[in-house]
């Protein structure tokens, strides 16, 4: 039978007691690996003067870090021969006790990681942009960083190197340079079969479960350096998925299509969550890796060139981010430390984030490090926040102020744009600091959504129920924002909303479809095949008129009829892996030839492109800006090339409409 030996990770100042045959030992994270053999490989007694000098590695042909490994055998087998007294061998790995009894220490021989004093010398202080992660220096190596407060030693494990332990810093960090690592080297923190990513991974090419790749952010020339960003009043969003904007789901195949975007009008894309999850599909609202872009959609140097040409193009990109709770699957922080996380608050998306308990300040630093590095290193224009009435924080410095602040700090003095998602509408979160508010640009709208959806398809259960759809609910919704500011809202039986009414109309983006309203409709029907064309058109042109923020939902501008398959497949990842049958689901994308149309018609993707016409200084609050209005095509048409075109443009008079029909092309 082969040797077995126990591995888990245990917090400092717990003492193992020996095993005994009479008692089974109990451990947290308990697990079981095979045991590696002797090797040439590991680190072992100091060797003689010639061999420190070689620049070589061993005969397994991997590479000392810095060409010769440091004798520190000494001090551990003396910590060694104090746990043989007990009957336990102290050797550890990543944070990692390995348990054998004296009869398995004779056979085995665990591995001794090297420290490597001269890698950390304060003479070589490392130049670092984020606080954890691993980051290439300017003179050449790779400086490493992790908070691992629950390890009592880090060791970093790097392709075709020797393993390296990290050297402890205050308050649980744990740093190492390593002069041959180098960008594109992937590696792991531990050893063998137990090594884990780095939670500040900043790409995982194998998923969240396999190692972590290092990665060089100045690879790329950038172009945009003269970009300053779109003011708030410029503004209207598109919501866009990238696993299924294009058939190939991809970055560089989204690229390709900005310039459509930018032609339709868009000038701010705001893109769904990114960070690295399992599987092969989904929304990305269950990410585990948030510094790593999800390897499904390419590679972090794909991205960068998408917001580059975003940028030439005049479009902004802001990226939604999920800063209420972690995915369930391929989350390995806790092993590294628990204060990541609280159970002093209820979340229905899975454990709370620990923003102001107990050693909440490393968290605290992980996800302000998350934020900067977004906006300086993929130069994104803001974020999107979801769910913020799930990020718990009782402290005075609220963490989702920090957060607003480290946009506009890593922003260098561009126009910064951050949106938030908040159930309950809470009007402080708009508020600036002075008035002791979080700072946010903006907050989603979903009392228009609400009331749009009542008037278009006559429907008013469940959270539709207090909603009329009646003209006054849609000038209060353009002249105030929200509707609830403190009424009783049935549905959720208690008040709903504060007062907006000293906050401009620009602090609320209005839409008819998003990710998640397509999603709740069970279905998950498009607006187009819940309503008449009529009724569509008119809502249509209110809210991209209207002072609001207005938001389309990808391919919403040429009533796209994909949103079914699309929900089905993704929503599928909040519950578990699809079954056999939704494997076979073939998605169809929304920008693709032939895409096909409800109203029994197709119209092919040149003519969806360029279904409206440009409006000329169209003013709302005396506020200018240019927006493209696009319609969907006639119920009555039975051609595959024709639709009807409208445009709405300003006259002396007040506002005029045109239509004519003819062509799309």
């Amino acid at each position: 039978m082969p040797l077995q030996r126990a591995i888990l990770i245990r917090p400092r100042g717990i003492i193992t007691e020996p095993p005994s045959s009479s008692k089974k030992t109990t451990h947290m994270r308990l697990a079981w690996c095979k045991s590696r053999q002797p090797s040439a490989a590991w680190c072992g007694p100091p060797r003689n003067e010639a061999a420190r000098s070689s620049p070589v590695g061993d005969r397994t042909g991997r590479e000392d870090h810095g060409g010769h490994r440091d004798a520190t055998a000494g001090a551990r087998e003396r910590l060694i021969g104090r746990a043989r007294v007990r009957g336990v061998d102290a050797r550890v790995g990543v944070g990692v006790d390995v348990l054998l009894t004296r009869e398995q220490q004779e056979l085995a021989t665990p591995p001794k990681p090297c420290v490597l004093e001269y890698l950390v010398s304060p003479k070589a202080a490392p130049v670092r942009r984020l606080l954890i992660g691993a980051e290439p220096q300017p003179d050449g190596g790779v400086h490493f960083r992790v908070w691992a407060p629950r390890c009592r030693e880090v060791v970093v494990e790097i392709e075709g190197l020797e393993p390296a332990a990290l050297q402890p810093e205050t308050d649980g960090y744990f740093s190492l340079r390593s002069l041959p690592a180098r960008a594109g080297m992937r590696y792991r923190l531990g050893q063998g079969e137990e090594a884990l990513p780095d939670p500040a991974s900043r790409f995982q090419p194998e998923g969240p479960h396999g190692p972590s790749e290092i990665v060089d952010p100045g690879d790329f020339a950038r172009t945009d350096g003269t970009w300053r960003g779109r003011t708030r009043e410029q503004l209207v969003i598109y919501e866009m998925h990238v696993g299924t904007f294009t058939p190939e789901g991809s970055w560089n195949a989204a690229r390709r299509e900005l310039p459509a975007l930018a032609e339709l009008g868009i000038t701010c894309l705001e893109i769904m969550p990114v960070a690295e999850f399992p599987g092969r599909f989904g929304w990305g609202y269950d990410g585990v890796n948030l510094f790593a872009p999800t390897r499904l959609y390419g590679r972090p140097m794909d991205f960068r060139r998408f917001v580059d040409r975003a940028h030439a193009l005049g479009i902004a990109v802001i990226l939604d981010v999920v800063y209420n709770h972690f995915g369930p699957d391929g989350n390995y922080l806790k092993l590294f430390s628990a204060a990541y996380f609280s159970d002093r608050y209820d979340n229905e998306w899975g454990e709370a984030i620990n923003f102001d308990g107990l050693h909440s300040g490393p968290t605290r630093e992980f996800f302000v490090a998350n934020v900067g590095y977004w906006i300086d290193e993929y130069h994104l224009d803001g974020l999107r926040l979801d769910a913020t009435q799930a990020i718990f924080d009782r402290s005075e410095n609220h963490i989702i102020a920090a957060i607003v602040r480290q946009v506009r700090s890593a922003g260098r003095g561009k126009i910064t744009f951050v949106v938030g998602e908040n159930e309950p509408q809470h009007a402080k979160l708009l508020h600036p600091a002075e008035r002791g508010g979080y700072g946010l640009d903006a907050l989603w709208n979903d009392d228009f959504h609400h009331s749009a959806m009542v008037a278009l398809t006559g429907h008013h259960e469940a959270y539709y129920s207090d909603y009329r759809g009646r003209p006054g609910e849609f000038v209060a919704t353009a002249k105030h924002g929200f509707l609830y500011q403190g009424q009783r809202y049935q549905w959720q039986r208690k008040a709903r909303g504060t007062p907006t009414l000293d906050l401009p109309a620009e602090c609320f983006v209005v839409f008819l479809q998003n990710h998640d309203q397509i999603a709740n409709s069970g279905t998950g029907e498009r607006c187009h095949a819940l309503t008449s064309p009529g009724r569509l058109r008119a809502m249509t042109a209110y809210f991209l008129l209207m002072p609001g923020i207005p938001m389309l939902f990808q391919g919403q501008e040429f009533g796209a009829s994909t949103g079914r398959k699309l929900i089905k497949g993704l929503s599928r990842r909040r519950t578990g892996w699809p079954s056999p049958s939704e494997r076979k689901v073939q998605y169809t994308m929304f920008w693709r030839e032939g895409t096909t149309i409800d109203f029994s018609m197709t119209t092919p993707l040149s003519s969806c492109r360029q279904l409206g016409r440009p409006m000329s200084n169209v003013k709302s609050r005396n506020r200018p800006f240019s927006r493209r209005f696009t319609t969907l095509p006639s119920a009555s048409s039975t051609s595959t090339s024709r639709s009807l075109r409208t445009t709405i443009r300003p006259s002396g008079a007040g506002w005029r409409r045109s239509g004519s029909r003819g062509s799309a092309g």
